[in-house]
Formats: C-alpha cells, sequence, structure tokens
C-alpha cells in the first residue's frame, strides 16, 4: 500500500513537473522523426529553426561535429549555406560585445 502512495505521489509530481519543463528529445529520437512542413525550407518557422541549430551547434553534449553536420542537413534539412551560418554564429564571440 505504502509502495502505491508512493508511486501516486511521483507519478502526481512528474505530471507536474511535465506541466512546467519544455520537452527535449536527444539527437537519435529526433533522427527518427520527419520535419513538419511549417519547419522545412520556406516554412512559416524556419527562422526559428535556425535560430535553435546555433544553440544546439553551441550545446556541450558529446556529439562529433561530423554527426553534427549530418544531422543538421539531412534531418533539419539545411542548406550548406545555412548550417555554415549557424557554425559561425555558434563559434563567434559577437554576443560578447554587446
Amino acid at each position: 500500500m505504502l509502495a502505491q502512495r508512493t508511486a501516486g505521489v511521483q507519478v502526481s509530481i512528474n505530471s507536474n513537473r511535465k506541466d512546467h519543463m519544455k520537452k527535449t528529445i536527444s539527437t537519435e529520437e529526433a533522427k527518427k522523426k520527419t520535419i513538419k512542413p511549417e519547419w522545412q525550407p520556406g516554412g512559416s518557422k524556419r527562422q526559428e529553426l535556425l535560430d535553435k541549430a546555433v544553440e544546439y551547434l553551441k550545446a556541450p553534449i558529446m556529439e562529433t561535429q561530423a554527426n553534427r553536420h549530418h544531422f543538421c542537413l539531412n534531418n533539419l534539412m539545411m542548406s550548406e549555406t545555412e548550417y555554415l551560418d549557424a557554425l559561425h554564429k555558434a563559434t563567434s564571440f559577437e554576443d560578447a560585445w554587446k
């Protein structure tokens, strides 16, 4: 009975936590998904995707640069120019001077 109550409490805590946290997925999970039309080139949310790609390239995760390049081009459908622009923004110190 106590285990069930404890489990019930944990479930309610976790469900409350989910309401306030952003849902993030791993690179491997993202590779299995298809990109929605609004995120594809010419879509209404494309610029938001390009901005998030900069954060992805900055992130301190255990992922090689080659794997990140492959993910951006093949899964996010970025052009080489878009990728290089995002990489430049991720590695430059422009924000440090503002």
